[in-house]
């Protein structure tokens, strides 16, 4: 007797890569180095008032100094959602990401855009994901409506404590580019976004399609702006991408300065190779910044292309072919 049956691997997918979001995003989302400093066994700078007290409690005598570091927090994430009527099979897929972002990581801004900037950070709190999406599917008016991201955008950047959110924060836009309105106002926005951010990246459901490359003029000239455009057409690879996001910039500025910390409690390493994208016309003020660091002693940047957005390195496929 032959029994047929059915079975949807995707969910199965789906439901292990937010597991994985889950357990690992306490250590794999990126992180800065803050201002303040905590207790460390091996610090850069003696923790003057505990060893006061310890002299206090020790008749004056201090058998061991304590050391301090400075403390490392999570950088912000700021999603910004394309829930216009292209985008309408991806809504419900992105939104859930979202819902599984906003509950294990500690600061995460989600956005919906369509025709109009929609602020959905607080309807994605509660822990239970079908409660929560009934709430951000009341929250937003124009879903599955039309595709203005440019004065989206605009929207945002022009409200300051929007601005703050993206200031040295993630930026992921999840949005397959297909703009209705003026592909000036989008492309403008960009650029202010990625001087705001540490990264911006667009995620595309398109980019995943073998031999894609965007063609419309809006998401073209965006392009020279990011730092990242990579598939974005599935939780899996939503999930893959943010947990990955500190590996493809660990030899930026940020990081360079990590490790400088670690060398002033170790004592190594005693020369970085640090990152930056050599493609990009303002490289210059990361280099500058770069510079200022007194173990640097290069810049390295790979070029390698894939099919595969795992294995790939370089924004197109033609850039070690560009003359420029």
């Amino acid at each position: 007797e032959e029994r047929l049956g059915y079975r949807d691997f995707s969910e199965d997918l789906e439901r292990s890569a937010l597991t994985r979001l889950a357990r690992e995003a306490g250590r794999s989302l990126p992180v800065r180095i803050t201002r303040r400093r905590e207790r460390a066994a091996h610090g850069s700078r003696p923790d003057l008032r505990r060893s006061l007290r310890e002299a206090v409690r020790r008749d004056g005598e201090v058998f061991s100094l304590p050391m301090t570091r400075r403390r490392m927090r999570q950088r912000r994430i700021v999603l910004l959602i394309d829930v216009s009527g292209s985008m309408s099979e991806r809504t419900e897929a992105s939104l859930t990401f979202a819902h599984a972002l906003v509950q294990a990581a500690e600061r995460v801004e989600v956005f919906t855009l369509g025709t109009r900037l929609t602020r959905v950070s607080a309807g994605l709190r509660p822990q239970d994901r079908a409660q929560a999406l009934a709430r951000v599917g009341g929250l937003i008016a124009d879903i599955d409506g039309g595709t203005r991201i440019g004065d989206a955008l605009q929207s945002f950047l022009a409200v300051p404590r929007f601005q703050a959110l993206a200031r040295g924060g993630v930026v992921l836009v999840l949005s397959d580019g297909l703009e209705r309105g003026d592909p000036a106002a989008m492309v403008a926005g960009a650029q202010r976004l990625s001087r705001l951010a540490w990264r911006l990246t667009w995620l595309s459901p398109l980019a995943g399609q073998p031999g894609y490359s965007p063609e419309t003029a809006a998401l073209s000239a965006v392009l020279p702006h990011l730092d990242g455009f990579a598939a974005g057409g599935s939780v899996s690879a939503l999930v893959h991408h943010v947990l990955g996001v500190a590996r493809a910039a660990n030899w930026a500025a940020d990081e360079v300065a990590w490790v400088l910390a670690v060398a002033d409690g170790t004592g190594w390493p005693h020369g970085i190779v640090g990152y930056a994208d050599m493609t990009r016309g303002d490289v210059r003020p990361a280099l500058d910044r770069l510079a200022t660091h007194p173990l640097m002693r290069g810049i390295r940047q790979q070029f390698h292309w894939h099919e595969t957005p795992l294995y790939r390195f370089a924004g197109r496929p033609d850039l070690c072919e560009d003359p420029g």
